[in-house]
């Protein structure tokens, strides 16, 4: 398994590569974790290789000048492409990672996290099969943050950082098979990047649902909401929900957490402030896994009101909590939470008005709200779980491997 990223923090790509390599191996698989900085944490049995990277989006703030460690071609690429203000891990890490496995052997597949990379091109003639995951076309998150972008010099800029999409495009179109984790998420790789539907296939992420669950001794408090959210962009829609606790706050008593930190601390302070609304929340920043469940297990709601998502794990991680969620309907969300209102509502895209009376469903009933978490655990545990992941996405090795698929 690669991934250019590997760290829990870095999104829902270490999510994955952690929760899917200890499955797979679980399932009596022999997996190797080829991954880039931040490195993730892997499972007792998984083998984890540490590929190095110069890692230097961590460091831009640094007044020391990393150049002193660039050894190869490789890092002078990775080097010169972040000064020149374009995004260059997924290729930096693919060359490493192909030339890795160029001195390795005995691997029967190499499956690829959306690093999508031009080196993996090189591996079936290494007779070495190839898959990739592609959690949702990077394409959505250029244009949303195009959108909200004032002026055509940064907007010329975000152009120049997402160039490396091209790449993406142009290997998903040679990739013989692409597992995406939603219905949603393969009409829009299949659209974006111009694949047949045939050759994108659909296998749902899951939850840890024994780690993930309310902790005795924890009740939800009957006036707080949590919100997730792993970067404080457009995508993940965070004015708009600041919009809705505006309106809410003018009228009742209520507490916000937010697991994440804010992108510019200082502006989003002085926004909070001009609310009325910045006594009202408190950022957790990162958290570990045992202070994540905690957060959402002690909330009445939790919401997500992305404008897009590939997934939406943070969905199901509250509702195997026993936490209803209320979230957009827009992109996979409804296809998670269910558009049946049982575990969870839905709100018009954009419309902070209906957002908050959502929200307000659950905070004036917590009976309401009990009964949608107790649906929403019920739900996860019939359709998000890792081992039915691990089984299904070990049955497309198979077919890519030319085998017929084993009985899941």
């Amino acid at each position: 398994m690669l991934t250019y990223r590997g760290n829990r923090f870095s999104g829902g790509q270490g999510v994955y590569i952690r929760n899917l390599s200890r499955e797979l191996h679980e399932i009596g698989h022999e997996v190797t974790v080829l991954s880039g900085p931040p490195y993730p944490d892997v499972d007792e049995g998984v083998r984890l290789v540490r590929l190095r990277g110069l890692d230097l989006y961590a460091r831009l703030g640094e007044r020391l000048n990393p150049f002193h460690e660039v050894k190869h071609p490789i890092d002078l690429y990775e080097y010169l492409g972040v000064f020149g203000g374009f995004f260059p891990e997924p290729l930096t890490f693919g060359m490493r990672a192909v030339r890795h496995l160029q001195r390795s052997n005995g691997f029967d597949i190499v499956h690829d996290n959306q690093s999508l990379s031009y080196p993996l091109l090189a591996l079936p003639r290494m007779g070495m099969p190839v898959v990739a995951s592609v959690h949702h076309p990077i394409h959505v998150d250029r244009d949303m943050q195009l959108a909200a972008t004032p002026t055509w010099r940064e907007r010329w800029r975000l152009r120049r950082w997402y160039s490396f999409l091209g790449m993406q495009s142009l290997v998903s179109r040679r990739m013989p098979m692409l597992i995406t984790p939603s219905d949603n998420s393969r009409r829009d790789v299949g659209r974006t990047h111009r694949v047949p539907l045939e050759r994108i296939r659909r296998v749902y992420i899951g939850v840890d649902s024994e780690r993930f669950r309310r902790p005795s001794g924890i009740e939800s408090r009957p006036h707080r909401v949590v919100v997730v959210t792993s970067a404080d962009t457009a995508l993940k829609g965070l004015s708009d929900f600041w919009g809705a606790i505006q309106r809410i706050a003018a009228a009742r008593p209520i507490e916000v957490q937010v697991v994440g930190s804010p992108r510019d601390p200082e502006a989003t302070a002085a926004d909070l402030r001009r609310r009325g609304i910045a006594d009202r929340v408190e950022f957790l920043g990162k958290v570990e896994l045992w202070r994540l469940v905690e957060a959402y297990s002690s909330a009445t709601v939790v919401v997500m009101p992305s404008h897009y998502e590939g997934f939406g794990l943070p969905a199901v991680e509250a509702m195997a909590c026993e936490v209803p969620v209320v979230a957009y309907d827009t992109s996979s969300l409804p296809e998670v939470i269910g558009t049946d209102g049982v575990a969870g509502r839905l709100a018009p895209l954009g419309d902070q008005e209906a957002l908050a009376r959502e929200i307000c469903r659950y905070l004036d009933d917590p009976e309401a709200a009990a009964r949608a978490g107790r649906a929403g655990r019920e739900r996860v545990l019939e359709h998000f779980n890792w081992r039915k992941t691990a089984h299904e996405t070990a049955a497309l090795y198979e077919e890519a491997l030319g085998g017929e698929p084993p009985a899941c």
